[in-house]
């Protein structure tokens, strides 16, 4: 029985073998490599150290590499690394110092939030599994003292937010500012929004300087420039590229349509007169 066991075991070797080198052929034939070892063990000592800052750092720049494809099915593939990514997780939180058990048990936790995840929300996966590492991060700060990373959900972060982008709206502005503001990495709150809004922090920008264009085509003799300058657009042609997507029309097709309707008033002689001049 155990000769045979072990017979078998050799054939599966075997066979692995020679899928192995034809993967390995095909990552040199196409001059696709891996996310690199060295990136990987800084990215781990960072959850190690409790070191928040450090990792958020790291998460903010490009990695080298790509991470593979141990799946033909892409959806299975991404749930299979991000499982993966919370293995190595986990054993960085006990390397940090925190029990078997309680790491194991986020790991668990975490597994099955990944692995029931359905085909609508696969686009929050990475921002779901930054706050997954986030948390065995929080797990190691816990036992060595260090400041926790706290997630704040509540609604005073989304208002917060919406503010600063509503009174910095004359700008350009980036995702990156908006979540300096609230103090929240920019990862989770764009996480935030799309549970809120179901956009990203990007898109709800692009739709509240949609919605100050269209006041400004309405009720103002501001020409097409002036206004894609002041609301921080690289050019006259940008805004009316972003402009169109949103709203089906030009700049000027919809600021015809809306100052007549808006003229049309008798009550509004007095700015009909001052968009004439």
């Amino acid at each position: 029985m155990q000769d045979q066991t072990i017979q078998k075991s050799l054939e599966y070797s075997q066979s692995l073998i020679k899928d192995f080198q034809d993967n390995l052929f095909y990552h040199q034939e196409n001059e696709t490599y891996h996310y690199p070892y060295a990136q990987e063990c800084e990215e781990m000592d960072y959850i190690q150290n409790g070191d928040l800052d450090g990792f958020l750092r790291f998460k903010a720049g490009e990695p080298s590499g790509g991470f593979g494809i141990i799946s033909p099915d892409p959806t299975l593939n991404a749930k299979y690394l991000s499982v993966v990514n919370m293995a190595l997780s986990a054993r960085a939180a006990v390397h940090g110092g925190v029990p078997d058990e309680k790491a194991f048990s986020l790991y668990e936790t975490c597994c099955r939030m990944i692995t029931s995840l359905p085909d609508s929300q696969l686009t929050d996966m990475r921002e779901m599994v930054y706050g997954m590492q986030i948390a065995f991060l929080n797990l190691v700060a816990e036992e060595k003292g260090k400041k926790v990373y706290k997630f704040e959900t509540s609604q005073s972060n989304l208002s917060v937010a919406k503010n600063y982008i509503f009174s910095h709206l004359h700008g350009r502005l980036s995702l990156e500012d908006v979540a300096a503001s609230v103090g929240l990495h920019p990862n989770y709150l764009n996480s935030l929004f799309k549970q809120e809004d179901g956009i990203t922090v990007h898109q709800y920008i692009l739709r509240e300087k949609v919605n100050l264009v269209k006041n400004m085509l309405t009720y103002s003799t501001y020409s097409y420039i002036e206004i894609a300058n002041y609301l921080g657009f690289s050019s006259q042609s940008h805004l009316g590229q972003v402009f169109k997507k949103s709203t089906g029309q030009t700049l000027n097709e919809y600021r015809k349509e809306h100052q007549k309707e808006f003229l049309g008033d008798s009550q509004n002689s007095y700015y009909a007169s001052l968009l004439r001049e």
